[in-house]
């Protein structure tokens, strides 16, 4: 076997290599956990919360065509485009865009506190979608590490604000249903990174999710805000667009591609956010850590080591470990 055929196959067993995803999961909610932090700079001042996500949705889109250009891709993703054309204009006007909708709807409706707790149930609609939709059942494992992460949960984010009750409820049912739409993206996104480059799919839900963004964004505020920026209101929206945006979506694409996993395998590092957020806070907002957050940090990362200790993977042909190799690295 000549020294190329050997590198594509190392290439081609890494690439679709459980941990490969797992380090990139694991990158990109470090940085979405920071998410929190660095949105306080810019949402609600000068920012709405949707006009926050319109101008991050844009810098996103720019940040992944720059990449395109640099690589001679345009092209390709022209044509991946047009071929998943309903797909994405589905999950970037049906389920990205109405998300985040529902999100910063259901934040004027509920407390913050409440929202928090509630955001964490997008692992277990991924599970139930999974389940109903593609058959794949998680293992008893992945079941107790959730149970246990859910605790550590709480832990962290239980505060004297938290209260559910008539006021709150509308809401609370819309941050659930935000989520369940955050769940179903990482469920169905998974199938279409499959079979096309994730750094296509990552342009082609932006692109469309502009597409609804943008009048609403006109409708609900003040696109003329961006005039108003700092320094640091710029630092924080560039992160945000750049980092929170573009790159983050990207690899959480590529961790979802990988045929060998089953989506919720990817989608339980989510519930790193609240230690992210917990400690970038700490860092940057000098917030203090309370005991039961430090029990709650630890008891989330112990709660994914359980989740993911012999979990039911996959077997690939060779044929398909090139073909997904090629894909996420042409």
């Amino acid at each position: 076997m000549d020294s190329s055929k050997l590198e594509l196959e190392k290439n081609s067993h890494w690439h679709n290599s459980p941990a490969y995803s797992y380090t990139l999961a694991l990158f990109t909610f470090l940085i979405w956990g920071t998410s929190f932090t660095a949105g306080k700079f810019i949402s609600p001042e000068p920012f709405s919360p949707i006009i926050a996500t319109f101008y991050r949705t844009i810098i996103g889109a720019l940040t992944i065509f720059i990449i395109l250009l640099i690589n001679g891709q345009l092209g390709q993703w022209l044509r991946s485009f047009r071929k998943f054309f309903l797909p994405n204009l589905i999950i970037g006007m049906g389920l990205y865009s109405l998300a985040f909708f529902l999100e910063y709807w259901s934040l004027g409706r509920t407390e913050s506190s409440n929202q928090a707790v509630l955001s964490n149930t997008m692992i277990f609609w991924v599970v139930i979608i999974n389940t109903i939709v593609y058959k794949q059942k998680p293992t008893r494992n992945f079941l107790v590490g959730l149970a246990i992460a859910i605790i550590g949960v709480f832990l962290i984010l239980i505060s004297d604000e938290l209260k559910f009750n008539n006021e709150t409820l509308p809401g609370d049912l819309g941050t659930l249903m935000a989520y369940f739409i955050w769940g179903a993206y990482s469920a169905f996104t998974a199938k279409i990174n499959e079979k096309t480059n994730p750094l296509f799919t990552t342009l082609s839900v932006f692109l469309t999710a502009l597409i609804t963004l943008l009048p609403i964004s006109l409708i609900s505020g003040d696109l003329s805000a961006i005039t108003k920026l700092n320094i640091t209101n710029w630092v924080a929206i560039l992160y945000l667009g750049i980092f929170c945006g573009g790159i983050a979506f990207f690899t959480y694409n590529i961790a979802l591609s990988n045929k060998r996993i089953s989506s919720e395998y990817i989608a339980i590092f989510s519930l790193l956010n609240p230690i992210i957020g917990t400690i970038s806070g700490i860092l940057l907002l000098h917030e203090i850590l309370y005991l039961r957050e430090a029990i709650g940090i630890v008891l989330i990362l112990i709660a994914i080591i359980v989740a993911n200790r012999n979990p039911r993977y996959r077997e690939l042909p060779v044929d398909e470990l090139e073909d997904s190799s090629k894909l996420n690295t042409s």
